[in-house]
């Protein structure tokens, strides 16, 4: 799959997003444009870091930093808003997914890729389990995660392929 198409679906991605979940919320506010402002960001941050070599891992790496980064502006948000009890569960996510991000960006391997998708389909068991509250953010971390979710499986077996490749030789 080449890069031009992986942008053209992830640009669709964060759009579909944003909209369904202003439609799902019956709001637009700035709270769903902030994600897609955070992966246009990451994307040319990322895209300088790695020199211009996006691969599916990087892109996983972009949905997930975004993530993170529209993740602290709540906390943020809800710390001034005197929303104290939802930030613990905030907090902990921030934490597993930093290390898991930081481990897989300069340590890119086969243990940080399984690590962030074990936690990544447990946070989306999580997110489902609290979906009875029906916010727009919970259908964007929804999507947020099953991005990075599917970015992941496809760099896995590309790592795999590239493993299996080295080892040929």
């Amino acid at each position: 799959m080449n890069s031009m198409f992986l942008k053209f679906i992830l640009i669709l991605f964060v759009l579909f997003s944003i909209g369904f979940a202003g439609a799902i919320g019956k709001q637009f506010s700035s709270i769903l444009i902030l994600p897609s402002i955070f992966i246009f960001l990451s994307y040319y941050v990322f895209k300088y870091l790695t020199k211009g070599k996006m691969t599916f891992i990087t892109y996983a790496i972009i949905i997930q930093f975004a993530h993170i980064l529209w993740m602290s502006i709540s906390v943020i948000i809800l710390y001034f808003s005197n929303y104290v009890s939802s930030l613990n569960s905030l907090y902990i996510d921030l934490l597993i997914v930093t290390i898991g991000l930081l481990w897989l960006y300069f340590k890119m391997g086969m243990a940080p890729i399984i690590y962030m998708t074990i936690y990544q389909v447990f946070s989306i068991v999580m997110n489902i389990m609290a979906f009875h509250m029906q916010t727009a953010a919970l259908i964007l971390h929804l999507s947020f995660r099953i991005a990075s979710i599917v970015l992941m499986i496809y760099g896995y077996l590309d790592f795999k392929k590239l493993k299996h490749n080295e080892a040929s030789f």
